[in-house]
């Protein structure tokens, strides 16, 4: 996927692919439009590559703080905005990263734990 993609990006809701599920229910979720075999994939691939860019990134970043994922917003940010996103350079050095395989191997044991604190 070409990272230039963004002046070929449709908008978000050409690019979501519409299906009904066992419950009857409608849906139009990113997810669905991103699974093997959709209906509009190729719009889907092409909106992730726009939302996932540097500058996207950092325009959502100066009005909510959610952090970006692509490093590069950073640069696009001002520092007083940097102060308080979670993923600006100077906090995620102090972040502890989640290790998923750690989870997966003990969330039997962890739901058990848990299960017998909380009910006691």
């Amino acid at each position: 996927m070409s990272s230039n993609a963004s002046s070929d990006c449709p908008f978000a809701a050409n690019a979501l692919h519409s299906s009904v599920g066992a419950t009857g229910s409608e849906d139009r979720s990113f997810a669905s439009a991103n699974r093997k075999g959709a209906a509009n994939a190729g719009n889907a691939q092409k909106l992730t590559a726009f939302i996932t860019m540097a500058a996207p990134q950092a325009r959502l970043s100066s009005l909510i703080t959610y952090g970006f994922v692509n490093n590069k917003s950073a640069a696009l940010l001002s520092p007083e905005r940097l102060k308080v996103l979670p993923t600006a350079p100077d906090i995620k050095s102090k972040l502890i990263n989640f290790d998923t395989v750690w989870w997966m191997n003990n969330i039997n044991d962890i739901v058990k734990r848990w299960n017998a604190f909380i009910v006691g």
